[in-house]
């Protein structure tokens, strides 16, 4: 290759590289002032901040590390062949997306095993611990869900740290899958008696009978349940901006740090609702159809009922509702406008 053809792809592709070489040297700039604890301002504010400390077991690192370089070659070289013709096969696409959605969780479990290789412990007390979680906690000892919702802004205070600032909607998700294991008595006795294991020694947590153990398992299946976002985000990129663009978003984030950090906790789950609502709101919005607009309005209300900071999606969905119909109005009258807002808002009050 001589220096010509090269000055010739660096000009070509310079935009990209300076992109991606930035990105690459502060984060590099960044995991190594983590690993040297340059500052410990850079692990959290004061309030929480992540312990400083070296790996026990450094080599079952490799298991994660493994896990991602085959992840990243795989999907590389899928998304390329996706891309390379118009009309790609129906079931290539598909095939790409589920494995993207496997890979979320898959990913999550293999940054789990490096810490311990029981990662169903390790999950278990991410949702039964009073500390860093709680719902599961305020959950396990509802009794009667109407009461509860009646009472809960004075009972709010007697709460955990977490639960305190939230609505009642994680602690009720609890309680109502109480009666989907009833459906099967069996299951959730042997659920409930597996998990009890883990912390034999807590003697108010051994009072819970284990049908009401067993709805733990609904906060552990966050990282399986986090895998759908694939999809919505998938319609809504390619949608929004093109196949390319979609193809190579739903690569890219499963590799999100985030993961990481919130295996297993609630605010994994809210992208899923977060993404949803958006694609709703674009394909109701930009296709005229009115009973998307209605289920988007539904999905935030939902989404407002599991924690409060969701109900921020508002801003940008009304800020980019107002852009896009000042550009693409399409002859819309100022009535049918009124209505399609009115819609959103009966969506958005329903559940509350």
């Amino acid at each position: 290759m001589s220096l010509a053809s090269v000055k010739q792809w660096f000009f070509r592709h310079k935009r990209g590289i300076f992109v991606w070489g930035g990105l690459i040297i502060v984060t590099l700039l960044f995991l190594g002032g983590i690993a040297a604890n340059v500052s410990p301002a850079l692990r959290g504010p004061d309030d929480w901040r992540w312990t400083y400390a070296v790996p026990g077991a450094p080599g079952r690192h490799l298991l994660p590390a493994a896990v991602i370089l085959a992840y990243v070659v795989v999907v590389f070289l899928w998304g390329r062949k996706l891309l390379q013709t118009e009309r790609p096969s129906p079931w290539l696409l598909r095939g790409y997306l589920l494995y993207t959605a496997a890979a979320i969780p898959i990913i999550q479990l293999s940054l789990l095993a490096a810490e311990s290789p029981d990662v169903v412990e390790q999950l278990y007390f991410r949702t039964i611990s009073w500390g860093s979680s709680g719902f599961f906690s305020v959950g396990s000892i509802i009794d009667d869900g109407r009461s509860f919702l009646a009472d809960y802004p004075a009972l709010m205070p007697q709460f955990p740290v977490h639960p305190q600032r939230y609505p009642p909607g994680i602690p009720l998700t609890f309680y109502l899958s109480r009666s989907l294991f009833a459906l099967w008595p069996g299951l959730a006795e042997r659920v409930g008696a597996n998990l009890r294991l883990y912390q034999c020694q807590d003697l108010t947590l051994m009072r819970i009978a284990n049908p009401v153990m067993a709805t733990a398992v609904i906060q552990m299946a966050l990282p399986l349940i986090g895998g759908l976002i694939i999809f919505p985000l998938f319609g809504l990129a390619r949608r929004a901006f093109n196949r390319r663009a979609a193809v190579w978003t739903v690569a890219f984030y499963p590799l999100l740090p985030s993961f990481a950090l919130w295996a297993g906790r609630w605010d994994q789950f809210h992208p899923l609702l977060s993404v949803t609502a958006w694609y709703l709101f674009y394909v109701g919005l930009t296709r005229q159809r009115r009973w998307l607009i209605l289920a988007a309005g539904l999905v935030v209300s939902l989404a407002s009922f599991l924690s409060f900071g969701l109900l921020a999606l508002l801003v940008p969905m009304g800020l980019w509702a107002l852009l896009w119909l000042a550009v693409q109005r399409n002859g819309r009258s100022l009535a049918s406008i009124f209505i399609d807002g009115a819609i959103f808002t009966g969506g958005l009050l329903a559940v509350w």
